[in-house]
């Protein structure tokens, strides 16, 4: 007779640490950006790092230098195997007018702070979503139109090799096919639904 030994999967899958995502005893500081609450860049990077954050990514995917327009995704690694996604955008009207200016790093940091309050279970959003610096300080930026002869420059710089992206409603990773590139899916997405959808899910929109 043969014998089946018994598995434990929970064994074999990353166990996260209850610590990080656990809201009870903080004592974050926070900012006031127009009366609502929001945690720093500096807040949300450094309590990660004390829950074990290990690594940080983060991936060009549009790039607009005409407009003045950059969209980053950012992947969060944490030494008990959990890894946490975010995207983030920036351009002249979602900034401020002295933030606008660093739109390209405004995206990188934006995404990277998504990524870290997910990990972290935040509670509030973090202080660059808001157009922002880390001081609570937000003006309105100004709006215009700016009329588009051709269609904005696609780039994606991760070492020559796009990386796949994960759908925001579903999960699954967005791949290139055939003539479609990660890069050009992701803005057909943003620009048709707003946020960075898969095929099946774009179909169900």
């Amino acid at each position: 007779m043969t014998e089946t030994a018994e598995v434990n999967t929970s064994q074999l899958l990353p166990q996260p640490n209850a610590q990080r995502y656990t809201r009870a005893g903080r004592d974050w500081p926070k900012v006031d950006i127009k009366g609502k609450d929001a945690y720093s860049y500096r807040t949300l990077m450094n309590a990660a790092h004390e829950a074990g954050l290990i690594r940080v990514d983060a991936h060009l995917l549009h790039h607009d230098p005409e407009n003045g327009a950059a969209f980053f995704v950012a992947y969060a690694y944490f030494n008990d195997g959990t890894v946490f996604v975010g995207h983030g955008d920036a351009n002249q009207k979602n900034t401020n007018a002295g933030i606008g200016l660093h739109y390209f790093r405004m995206a990188e940091t934006r995404a990277i702070a998504r990524a870290l309050a997910l990990a972290l279970n935040a509670d509030a959003n973090a202080s660059d979503e808001f157009g922002g610096d880390d001081d609570g300080v937000v003006s309105p930026a100004p709006v215009k139109a700016v009329p588009r002869a051709t269609a904005p420059t696609v780039s994606t710089a991760v070492d020559g090799d796009e990386q796949p992206v994960p759908c925001e409603k579903c999960g699954s990773l967005i791949t290139p096919g055939g003539s479609w590139s990660v890069a050009k899916k992701v803005k057909f997405s943003m620009d048709k639904y707003g946020k960075v959808l898969c095929y099946p899910c774009r179909q169900q929109q």
